[in-house]
């Protein structure tokens, strides 16, 4: 009671008064029809008694050029005043179809397409769901040219309304209609921004809807707003002036060429941010203006008892760019076999960023200080890797990434860094990614702001050093043959069983080079040397699981280099307490990872089995 009695008429007793239950309504139902018909404006006469009552926003105006078009009392037409400076009422627009009581006038809107003026009237209270109607005008008539028709009741479908000329080439292009009351009661939501685009055919078509993730009557206020990011396109904020308990909130959404402004906001500006909090903040806003005539355009929000002047901050793109040294990895000194701990140098990063400003500042200075950008970058080898194949620390191998803070100027800065890898890299076929990723930790008391739009993040690719002839696609041709070191393989106690075999690469350099060897399972692998070979050799046995019985043998990992060759003896300790057959067969076949190259050069031979016997003759 003590809040409704401020804004009552006298004498305020006869007009606030507590009713205990519904029956108490039965009474003054008549009386209160009555009001609220005086409200609606039917009868305009009996309005002009009533003070407070009538103070509240939405009675709005419209200027097109020079032109203002102020809202008609009468429920089912607006009036174009067309003559300034007197404002005399030159045409009376009526829209014969509009039902009493409609709030026709709520909101208006002003705009030109190909020339023709267009005049946008809400009537949020049309039929309880609400409507927007589309008036153009040839010469001195008015026609209805389309009306948008709002989808739930309550809604007040139409209650702002906004035009919008995304290019600035005095021509527009979106409309956006607010509903500032749809609820939503499974979000919790409350406010609703429609956005339509205007054809050459001056007909609206729905591209997006937005609503904010609070209760707060978003969409109660709705403004074009002049170029914040500096992408030549118009942004728009959105108030909610319910939103934060009363305090309410300011949405800023950049432009988009396509839909009129993009599907999610870009900063959210609270009434309870400022000392003291703000209360109602949004009520009304204005965002076209240049008030610190700095070329950076300034947004003025109204709220209770207060006017808000926000100043846009310059915005700038930062340029990253990313070299390394030398442009392949070395895979000359990478070991496999005689160390798996040593670390070798990989390459050297150089890292390089340019600012570049994207709006129209026209100063250099802000408050005398020289301007700088705060960043975090961070760099990534291999992240993705369970195996360590890069790092940054040369003793910790878990170092695959660096996060450095810098304050940018308006001069290029460049760093380096060192990257590392283990002496053993067992996959040189797949290149090293190098990502590089960037942004603003603090953009809310810099003096400059990282533009949204610029290039955040990029991914680098360095690859190990690689000899083809075929346009960098290495193709191995593998062959191999083997001869027994003895004609028959004799199973006696202690025996062993050597075997010679050769492996020749005539193509390109292969990759993770193996060679392996299936026998019968009365053969248990024991050693295995190089006897002869173009370039040193490394090898690297175990045996097989999968396949049977066999070894596979690595092959001087991770490149068994062009035009290689190795004969190697292979020597198998032979089991006697086993069924053997009357022959064993061998079979030998070299594979490498390279495209197209796989069980090149495949051998099979067999050989006679014979059993030592020992016995004693009598005669």
């Amino acid at each position: 009671m003590d809040k409704i009695k401020p804004i009552a008429s006298e004498p305020k007793d006869k007009y606030v008064f507590k009713i205990e239950d519904y029956k108490g309504l039965d009474g003054i139902f008549k009386t209160l029809k009555n009001k609220i018909i005086i409200v609606e404006g039917s009868k305009v006469a009996l309005a002009g008694n009533l003070t407070n009552e009538m103070s509240q926003t939405g009675f709005s105006a419209a200027y097109y050029k020079n032109t203002l078009i102020p809202p008609s009392p009468e429920p089912k037409s607006w009036r174009g005043s067309l003559k300034e400076p007197d404002l005399q009422h030159e045409k009376q627009i009526l829209d014969p179809d509009m039902e009493m009581d409609s709030y026709m006038g709520f909101s208006l809107s002003t705009g030109e397409r190909n020339g023709v003026p267009l005049y946008f009237s809400g009537a949020p209270r049309f039929q309880h769901t609400g409507q927007v109607v589309i008036f153009t005008r040839t010469g001195r008539h008015w026609t209805v040219q389309q009306r948008l028709e709002g989808t739930k009741v309550g809604s007040y479908f139409g209650a702002e309304i906004c035009t919008v000329d995304i290019d600035s080439d005095d021509s527009t292009d979106f409309l956006l209609v607010g509903a500032p009351m749809f609820y939503q009661p499974l979000q919790k939501t409350e406010g609703k921004v429609y956005v339509y685009a205007l054809t050459n055919k001056m007909q609206l078509e729905m591209r997006l809807s937005l609503t904010a993730p609070f209760m707060g009557r978003f969409g109660t206020t709705i403004s074009s707003l002049a170029d914040l990011n500096g992408d030549g396109l118009r942004d728009v904020a959105v108030g909610a002036p319910l939103e934060d308990d009363n305090h309410g909130a300011v949405y800023i959404y950049l432009g988009d060429r396509n839909s009129g402004m993009r599907h999610t906001f870009s900063q959210r500006i609270s009434g309870k941010s400022f000392q003291p909090a703000m209360k109602l903040f949004g009520l009304a806003i204005d965002g076209d203006g240049d008030l610190g005539h700095d070329g950076l355009p300034d947004i003025v929000v109204g709220s209770q008892e207060a006017a808000v002047v926000l100043r846009s901050k310059p915005v700038y793109n930062v340029e990253a760019h990313l070299s390394f040294h030398p442009e392949v990895i070395s895979i000359d000194e990478i070991d496999c076999v005689s160390s798996d701990h040593e670390v070798l140098p990989m390459v050297n990063l150089t890292t390089c960023f340019n600012l570049k400003e994207a709006t129209g500042r026209r100063t250099k200075l802000i408050n005398g200080t020289n301007l700088t950008l705060g960043i975090l970058y961070t760099l990534s080898v291999d992240l993705m890797r369970q195996t360590h194949r890069g790092f940054f620390n040369p003793t910790d191998k878990k170092t695959k990434s660096l996060d450095i803070h810098y304050n940018l100027t308006t001069q290029a800065t460049c760093f380096n860094h060192s990257v590392f890898m283990p002496k053993c890299v067992k996959d040189t076929l797949a290149p090293i990614p190098i990502k590089l990723n960037f942004s603003q930790p603090d953009n809310e008391n810099a003096i400059a702001v990282l533009n949204t739009d610029s290039k955040k993040e990029a991914i680098f690719e360095i690859s190990f050093e690689k000899r083809c002839k075929r346009n960098n696609t290495c193709i191995a041709e593998l062959d191999v043959d083997f001869n027994f070191m003895t004609p028959k393989l004799l199973v006696s106690e202690q025996s062993y069983f050597n075997v010679s075999m050769l492996l020749v690469n005539n193509g390109d350099d292969s990759y993770n080079t193996s060679l392996t060897v299936l026998h019968s399972p009365g053969l248990s692998f024991s050693s295995i040397s190089v006897t002869k070979a173009t370039r040193q050799t490394l090898y690297k046995c175990y045996d097989l699981k999968e396949e049977g019985d066999g070894i596979q043998c690595g092959i001087s990992h991770p490149v068994y280099r062009s035009g290689s060759s190795a004969t190697f003896h292979l020597s198998f300790h032979v089991i006697k307490d086993i069924d053997w057959n009357d022959t064993m067969t061998m079979t030998v076949f070299g594979q490498s990872d390279n495209t197209n190259s796989s069980r090149i050069g495949s051998v099979t031979k067999t050989i006679k089995v014979q059993y030592e016997i020992r016995m004693a003759v009598t005669v």
